[in-house]
């Protein structure tokens, strides 16, 4: 399912200090933010019906992009596989006659200065008859360098594939996702500074090989990928097992020069960061340089827990786009956590 895409959990993130806090928000703000949110909408929807998906991307998607279904939850990192995306929804649109996509905005507030999170109702029309049962849907955009960009959806729908080329809806509509109080883009944080301070432990306890705190750290299961094999970890006696014959084939990696950097990372859900590291290797271990990869934390509590994570050298990061796509297949849920009868 999803071509090479691989199976995890997902996460959250937050903001800059001196934001717009959510509470108390005076009308003008909500009626801003319900502005932006439409007007996303119906430029959306006239280039999802016109085929001209490389202007979406290049104007109105933010990367990575976390996309969430009744069935399906997934993160999409490159522009090439949105774009595959989206032209397979809009395949759909044609191949039913659709005429019209009309999403109509039910609410939007400010998470911050930065980013907005609404909800739509979505119709898909040919002429006057209904293509599928209308569905509810739950956006955040994001603020990009003065762009408003969508970087998280969950939607009322069921699809198996990705891309989706066709979609099906509850009988009657459902508000499958509801809002989450404990927003961690709301915190006022720079994302890339709470990775990084996670990797900093990470660094501190594989130079000192003290192990015991690291798995309080983790979110079991666990999903580990390489280039050449992946795996869950479900509990935390495999994961003393693994790490252990992985600390005595590395050894002379973890000295006192080894380090995780943190490149990237943004948050792409409410409780979901997802990012990328780099560490240089000792010239003794491995030909390459440099070891890669991409990070999925999930916040628990006001901590944040590791949840997945890819490992690759240099020489493989044209190969790992398939390590780096996760979805969890046929989870269909509301907020509550309930199934929806299908």
């Amino acid at each position: 399912m999803f071509g090479e895409a691989r199976r995890a959990c997902i996460i959250g993130r937050p903001l800059r200090t001196g934001t717009l806090m959510l509470q108390n928000q005076d009308e003008a703000h909500r009626s801003r933010a319900i502005s932006i949110y439409q007007q996303w909408l119906d430029e959306v929807g006239e280039l999802v019906l016109a085929g001209a998906s490389d202007k979406l991307i290049d104007r109105h998607v933010a990367l990575p992009y976390l996309h969430r279904s009744l069935d399906t939850e997934m993160v999409v990192e490159t522009a090439e596989e949105m774009t595959t995306g989206w032209s397979g929804f809009g395949e759909f649109m044609k191949t039913n006659g659709a005429t019209h996509y009309i999403r109509s905005c039910k609410s939007a507030s400010f998470l911050s200065d930065d980013y907005i999170e609404g909800t739509h109702n979505v119709y898909i029309m040919r002429d006057s008859q209904t293509v599928v049962d209308p569905y509810h849907a739950r956006m955040v955009l994001r603020n990009n360098d003065g762009h408003w960009r969508m970087c998280e959806t969950s939607s009322a729908f069921w699809h198996s594939r990705w891309p989706i080329s066709t979609i099906r809806t509850p009988s009657i509509p459902v508000d499958a996702f509801t809002d989450t109080p404990h927003d961690a883009r709301r915190l006022g944080k720079d994302p890339r500074e709470i990775l990084q301070g996670y990797l900093d432990t990470l660094t501190r306890r594989f130079r000192q090989q003290d192990f015991t705190p690291l798995f309080d750290q983790i979110d079991f299961p666990f999903s580990c990928f390489t280039i050449a094999d992946s795996m869950e970890i479900s509990s935390r006696a495999f994961a003393v097992t693994i790490l252990a014959g992985a600390i005595q084939r590395y050894q002379v990696i973890f000295n006192e020069t080894f380090a995780l950097q943190a490149t990237h990372a943004e948050l792409i859900g409410p409780t979901t960061l997802f990012g990328y590291y780099t560490s240089a290797l000792p010239d003794c271990v491995l030909e390459e340089e440099y070891l890669r990869g991409s990070i999925l934390l999930s916040l628990k509590n006001g901590a944040w827990y590791l949840k997945s994570l890819s490992l690759l050298t240099e020489d493989q990061e044209q190969q790992t786009k398939r390590l780096t796509r996760y979805d969890i297949a046929r989870r269909a849920r509301l907020g509550s956590g309930t199934e929806l009868p299908r």
